[in-house]
């Protein structure tokens, strides 16, 4: 069932967008009206993803704590010849 809202959902937008155009149709030529449709998209997909990629680039590599305190036991399990 959420698939299929996603999916309606991503229809609705495709329609808005149509509308969108359409409405800019009505004062402007049509592929005018469908070029700043486009734009706007090409816009909001570009500061979209310059936000993600500044959030990335911000965020802290994840450390593996677990993985690094039993490096360190088998490190010393090594050394003390209990292994």
């Amino acid at each position: 069932m959420v698939v299929a809202g996603a999916v309606f959902g991503l229809f609705a937008l495709g329609f808005a967008l149509a509308a969108a155009a359409a409405g800019f149709a009505t004062f402007l030529p049509t592929w005018l009206a469908l070029l700043l449709v486009a734009a706007g998209l090409l816009l909001l997909a570009v500061a979209l993803a310059a936000a993600g990629i500044a959030r990335a680039r911000k965020a802290t590599p994840p450390v593996p704590e677990l993985a690094l305190l039993e490096a360190r036991l088998t490190t010393e399990a090594l050394k003390n010849g209990s292994g």
